[in-house]
Order: C-alpha cells, then sequence, then structure tokens
C-alpha cells in the first residue's frame, strides 16, 4: 500500500487519543498515550493491507525514479495530513507532547512494517516478519 493511506489513519489515531488522553489517569502519563499511539497505528497497517489496493513497485534498477515515487507519496501525506489537521496540530497539545510528535510517532510506527520489508527483500533478512506481513497483504495485488 502507499504511505498516504498508513499516514492518514494513523494521524486519525493520534488525534483521537489526544481527545482521549483526558480520560487517562495521571499516573500513566504521556507515555501510555504515546505508547499507544505507535502500538494502534502498527498494528493498523496490517488492517490496512488486507484491504485489496495499488502497490508501486520501489525495486527497479532506477533509484532517482523509486526514491522520487517514495517522496511524492509522503509529501502528499503529509499535505493531507496538514490539511485536516492543521488547527490541531499548531494548537493542541498532548500531555505536554505536541500533538504533532504524536502524529509523526504514529506515521513512524504504521510505515515500519513495510520499513522493514524493504529491508527483508534487499537484505534477506526477516523470513518471520516477511510471511507474517505477506499473510496480511491483500492478495489482489
Amino acid at each position: 500500500m502507499v504511505i498516504t493511506p498508513h499516514a492518514v489513519i494513523a494521524t486519525f489515531v493520534a488525534a483521537k487519543l489526544e481527545l482521549l488522553h483526558q480520560n487517562v489517569p495521571e499516573r500513566y502519563g504521556r507515555r501510555a498515550v504515546f505508547l499507544a499511539v505507535c502500538v494502534i497505528s502498527f498494528c493498523s497497517h496490517f488492517l490496512l493491507d488486507y484491504i485489496p489496493h495499488y502497490d508501486y513497485w520501489i525495486y527497479s534498477p532506477d533509484k532517482f525514479k523509486n526514491w522520487a515515487k517514495i517522496l511524492l507519496d509522503l509529501a502528499i501525506a503529509v499535505s493531507v495530513i496538514f490539511l485536516l489537521f492543521r488547527k490541531q496540530i499548531l494548537a493542541l497539545k498532548v500531555r505536554g507532547l505536541p500533538l504533532a510528535i504524536m502524529i509523526l510517532a504514529g506515521m513512524v510506527a504504521a510505515l515500519l512494517p513495510d520499513v522493514l520489508i524493504v529491508f527483508s527483500r534487499t537484505t534477506g533478512g526477516l523470513a518471520g516478519f516477511r510471511a507474517f506481513h505477506d499473510f496480511f497483504h491483500s492478495q489482489e495485488n
């Protein structure tokens, strides 16, 4: 799946948890909210990959074209997120951490499975994780 859907879902997770954080007891603090954003965003990656979708190929010999696709997709994701959440990103804080940091952490966690898959395909490592990821990945691709 392209970057944008994963990043947008991670942003929704961060924003929703930001709204609910007032109900988190102080003893759990911001670490609990931060960890919840990361774990839920990471897990959402597999649920989204289960939906039939388009993937662009980034393993061609043309490295410039590969990076151009990734950077364009990332720019679209950041633009959509900023348009949807600009007021919250600029104004709200989550237990002292700016919402932007929560969103960034969620995005990293949501995209981490694909980063690990690229690592797996280029090095041959992480075979167990790759099998787990492929189990959830849509067979429509």
